[in-house]
C-alpha cells in the first residue's frame, strides 16, 4: 500500500465526508477510494470511519488520526512548493542563482542516497 496516497484519500474522505465528494475531488472512482481507505483501515487494525446511509463520520480513532495526518500533508505540501523553482529570473539576474554543472553527477549523488544498490 502507498502511505502517501492511502493519507491522502483518508484526509479527503474525512474532510468531504463521502466517498463520491472524495472520489470527485481525487478524480478516482468511489471503488478506487474504498478499496485505499479499506487497505488503511486493515493496515492500521483500526476502523477510522462509522459509516451510515447519512455518509462517514470519524470514529475516535479516525478523529486521532486526522489530527496527527493532516500537519503532515501541509508540512509536505509546503515542501514542495519551496522546491518548485520560483518565476523564471529575467535574463540579467541568472547570474546569482546557483546551478548544476553536471547533470551526471546529480544523478550518480541521488540514485547512491536514495538507492544505493542501484549505483
Amino acid at each position: 500500500m502507498d502511505k502517501f496516497r492511502a493519507l491522502e484519500y483518508f484526509i479527503a474522505v474525512a474532510e468531504e465526508g463521502s466517498l463520491s465528494g472524495a472520489a470527485r475531488r481525487l478524480e478516482v472512482t468511489i471503488p478506487a477510494a474504498l478499496k485505499v481507505i479499506n487497505a488503511l483501515e486493515r493496515s492500521l487494525g483500526a476502523t477510522l470511519f462509522d459509516r451510515s446511509s447519512q455518509g462517514l463520520s470519524l470514529t475516535a480513532d479516525g478523529a486521532r488520526y486526522y489530527e496527527s495526518c493532516r500537519p503532515l500533508l501541509q508540512h509536505l505540501a509546503d515542501a514542495d512548493g519551496a522546491a518548485r523553482p520560483a518565476r523564471r529570473p529575467s535574463r540579467s539576474s541568472t547570474a546569482s542563482s546557483p546551478r548544476c554543472r553536471s547533470s551526471t553527477r546529480a544523478t550518480r549523488i541521488s540514485r547512491s542516497t536514495f538507492a544505493p544498490s542501484i549505483a
